[in-house]
């Protein structure tokens, strides 16, 4: 019923996540999780409301190095009032008039707020600074997404989910570093949130080919500047090898090119990361790989 006098459930969840604050989706997430903690699969379906706001909090926390973290055009290019649209040309026009009106209420002593963003409009991904608020968003995310796959018997987080999260939520490997939590803020980052929600969710979809996407994802990594991330990526790769066992083996072809890379790795940390690396594989495939890597 309420679905048809909605009229679905997107859009109004969309006209949502564009006009909430960093603070606001956080507190959504932490909201979901602790109702999953409480319910298990029970709740697990109606996580899938909350799949936007995933998306909108890891690409805040890791926004791509072309997207602004407070105004993501990539986020809004296909919704309705977005780039190029009437709506987005009116935006413009009502922003300018805004702005007169402030400065007028400015000179006469009001501390009148800007009004709301018109209905047609895109306002900004997250209207908070993003800079106190990108570990809350990212670490909420990963927790969210690590006890979904976690009690999801049904396996709503499906092909379209791990395809639409996995980029953005690797990506926090990266932009993890510049949330200014120091290098025990990191390290509790990848060993404590990152890998045990990425091996879980390996183990969770089970199909090789959504294997790839993650794995692709992880091993992308190995390109980074920072050793630490190469470190990181290295060794979530090592435990999703352990994780699903022999049949993670699949991916060997396109993970050897990888292996060989950071075996050459001029960070001492990195190289024995990757030498830990080897003899999970070698452990699983009972092969010497070093043929493979001359």
């Amino acid at each position: 019923q309420g679905r048809r006098r909605g009229g679905g459930d997107g859009g109004a969840l969309k006209k949502l996540v564009t006009r909430a604050n960093a603070a606001r989706v956080v507190t959504v997430l932490r909201v979901a999780i602790a109702l999953e903690r409480r319910f298990f699969v029970i709740f697990t379906p109606y996580l899938g409301y909350v799949t936007d706001h995933l998306v909108l909090a890891l690409s805040a926390a890791a926004p791509p190095p072309t997207v602004q973290a407070l105004d993501m055009p990539s986020f809004y290019e296909n919704q309705e009032g977005g780039r190029g649209s009437a709506g987005w040309e009116a935006r413009k026009r009502g922003s300018t008039r805004r702005k007169r009106r402030k400065l007028r209420s400015s000179n006469d002593g009001s501390d009148d707020e800007d009004e709301a963003p018109r209905e047609g409009g895109r306002a900004p991904a997250i209207s908070n600074d993003i800079g106190g608020c990108a570990a809350a968003l990212g670490r909420a995310a990963v927790q969210l997404i690590s006890e979904w796959v976690s009690y999801d018997p049904d396996h709503t987080f499906d092909k379209s989910r791990v395809t639409k999260l996995c980029v953005p939520l690797v990506g926090l490997l990266e932009s993890g570093l510049k949330w200014g939590e120091g290098e025990a803020g990191y390290t509790d980052l990848v060993e404590n949130m990152m890998q045990p929600c990425i091996t879980r969710l390996v183990q969770h979809v089970n199909d090789p080919n959504l294997w790839k996407v993650i794995n692709h994802a992880l091993i992308s990594k190995g390109e980074s500047t920072q050793s630490r991330v190469r470190q990181a990526a290295i060794r979530i790769v090592a435990a999703c090898f352990e994780a699903v066992g022999e049949e993670y083996l699949v991916l060997l072809p396109e993970t050897m090119p990888f292996v060989a890379e950071v075996m050459e790795d001029t960070n001492e940390e990195v190289e024995a990361e990757a030498q830990k690396l080897i003899q999970v594989i070698e452990r699983l495939s009972g092969e010497d790989l070093d043929s493979y890597l001359r």
